[in-house]
């Protein structure tokens, strides 16, 4: 077992369902707001995506941080895998969060008006700004976000039995 650091959080999950997947990808169904873009909007479903014979793909409709995990099933009989993922819009926004710190230092650079200090600055400040969106923004925000939405999936599949894999 390898605990490898990852850019972006993300989690399996092997469950065990209470009926058959077909049934219970019925439920599912009647939850979800048929949507091939997954992206937030109004809606009085409780997901946003889409659900077919064996698999889904689908996001939680609340608006805002909704969108942040997306929840993509694969079932065979009464047993199955729930991946969840960062969403790429919110993959590029948390890589473009850190990548902006540099256009001051790129700038400065460029016109000659960086000094020393200044770069070492920026040599300090990068890294430790690339682990604070990291740690805060991707690995908590996924965490409580994660964690809502399996909620609400976990009632509606149906499921007897949890367990995380390893990636």
């Amino acid at each position: 077992m390898s605990n490898k650091v990852k850019l972006f959080p993300s989690k399996k999950l092997k469950v065990e369902l209470y009926n058959d997947h077909k049934s219970v990808l019925a439920d599912l169904k009647e939850y979800t707001d048929k949507s091939y873009s997954l992206v937030s909007d109004w809606t009085d479903k409780e997901f946003r995506g889409i659900v077919n014979e064996s698999t889904f793909k689908v996001i939680s409709s609340e608006i805002g941080y909704g969108a942040m995990c997306v929840f993509e099933g694969k079932f065979d009989g009464d047993h199955g895998i729930i991946e969840i993922q960062l969403h790429k819009a919110f993959k590029g926004l948390l890589l473009a969060m850190p990548l902006s710190i540099c256009i001051p230092f790129i700038i400065g650079i460029l016109t000659n008006e960086m000094t020393a200090a200044s770069l070492w600055n920026l040599l300090f400040i990068m890294p430790l700004f690339f682990i604070f969106v990291r740690l805060i923004f991707a690995e908590i925000g996924f965490r409580i976000v994660s964690r809502i939405g399996l909620k609400k999936l976990l009632t509606i599949l149906q499921i007897t039995h949890l367990e995380e894999v390893q990636l």
